[in-house]
Parts: structure tokens; sequence; C-alpha cells
């Protein structure tokens, strides 16, 4: 069952055909917990303020808001600021075949990812991404002028 307060009056509904099932027996949804946890980890207590925050930030305010989010913002922030630019994008698929040729990153990914915000799973892709490329990243970042 998921989180969906519909599902409240599913289980109360339940219960009065079934005297043993009552409120406090309800599992809520594992997954909807485990992503809330991992936020909390990753983002700290307000992670509703810094969503709402994101949604009415325009784009250099977006910027500064993930800049503040420790190395997980700054990565996300590298990764909007590549895709932003083919040029840049571009020069990263560089060093990322290079450093594949080198035999310094074992899989062929040609960009990075972005996280696209707090989306299930969507930061862990993007830090999983970010790290199989890291040779290449690094070499972008000492060639970059």
């Amino acid at each position: 069952m998921d989180n969906a307060t519909s599902n409240d009056v599913c289980i109360q509904e339940l219960a009065e055909q079934y005297p043993t099932i009552r409120r406090e027996n309800r599992l809520r949804c594992v997954g909807h917990m485990l992503n809330l946890i991992v936020k909390a980890l990753l983002f700290g207590k307000g992670v509703s303020k810094l969503e709402k925050q994101l949604r009415a930030a325009s784009d250099d305010e977006r910027f500064e808001i993930w800049r503040k989010q420790s190395c997980v913002g700054k990565l996300h922030n590298f990764c909007v600021w590549i895709n932003r630019s083919d040029q840049r994008r571009e020069r990263l698929k560089q060093y990322i075949l290079r450093a594949y040729d080198e035999g310094s990153i074992e899989h062929l990914y040609t960009r990075v990812l972005a996280d696209g915000g707090i989306r299930w799973n969507s930061v862990y892709s993007m830090i999983e991404r970010a790290l199989k490329l890291r040779h290449a990243i690094d070499l972008f970042f000492l060639n970059y002028r």
C-alpha cells in the first residue's frame, strides 16, 4: 500500500469488516519511507522547503540554492551546466572517449546525468554516473578555460 490518504479510509473499512485489523497495523509503503529517509540524509530536514524554493526560483537562483546543498548540489549544478551547452557536452564527451581509450573508465557513457530535482533514484543515478566518469570529469576541469 502506498501512503495515499485514501488508504486510511480503506483500512477503516476493512477494520469494520475484520476486527483484528486496526489503523496501527497499517504498514506504509517501505519504498516511499526509504526515499524520504534518503532525501533527509542528503538534503537535511527541510526537503519540502527546498523543493518549494526550487520550484519558485529562476535558473540563476536554482544554481545558488543547489550550490548550498553540499557535494550533491555541486554535482547537480555541474551536470546541469554541462548539459545546457552543446560545446561543453561535446568537450566532456571527448574527455570521456579519451579516458575510455586509456582504460581509466570502464563504461562508455557519453554524458553526465542531471538528477532532475529530487525524484526517486535520480540522485543515485547522477552520482553513480559521475563516479563512473570521474576521470573524464577531472580532465574536463583540469583543461577548462
